[in-house]
């Protein structure tokens, strides 16, 4: 599952559609296999059809709950949240990055590198900040491990490769199109 906790993601459908909220809880779902077919290896699988999310704010269900005793100090209505198929959900930030951008740095000569990813039909966009390479991938591009693999084939030693962090700031203004309260 690509979802972690601490996410910011949307319902995409049920009840609650179109809330946003943070992620409080992932459950990873697990069936239990017979014993029969488990003979020498694990006898639980994982099964991502049933993976499970708790978002703060949506699918809340209220239990009404009575004093038994001194067992309970909770006593009354109690709203919690409640699990969520994570097939409902639709990771926020993903939506708010209109492209990916990778941030890289090279040891030695950075404008013949950056030179070398502009060739590619994986990279759109490239520019050179201080040193610094940060290259914006083409529409659609997920996997871009052939982008290192070209570097170092053409002799340059990489020093950083990864993701540009998505700005919160940033991505609340794409999410609400500017507008503010």
């Amino acid at each position: 599952m690509h979802i972690k906790q601490g996410d910011t993601v949307e319902v995409i459908s049920g009840e609650d559609r179109g809330a946003r909220g943070e992620v409080q809880r992932v459950l990873i779902g697990k069936r239990v296999r017979s014993k029969r077919a488990a003979r020498g290896g694990p006898l639980t699988v994982r099964d991502p059809n049933l993976d499970r999310v708790v978002v703060s704010g949506v699918n809340f269900i209220k239990k009404h709950q009575r004093r038994t005793g001194d067992v309970r100090t909770q006593v009354g209505i109690i709203e919690r949240g409640e699990l969520l198929l994570s097939a409902n959900v639709d990771d926020v930030m993903r939506q708010a990055r209109q492209r990916t951008l990778l941030c890289i740095r090279v040891s030695g000569q950075p404008d013949s590198a950056a030179r070398l990813l502009e060739q590619s039909e994986l990279v759109a966009e490239v520019e050179l900040r201080d040193g610094l390479i940060v290259a914006a991938l083409a529409e659609g591009v997920e996997d871009y491990g052939e982008l290192s693999v070209l570097l170092v084939r053409a002799g340059h030693a990489i020093r950083l490769f990864r993701e540009e962090e998505v700005n919160l700031e940033t991505a609340f203004m794409t999410l609400t199109k500017g507008m503010t309260a």
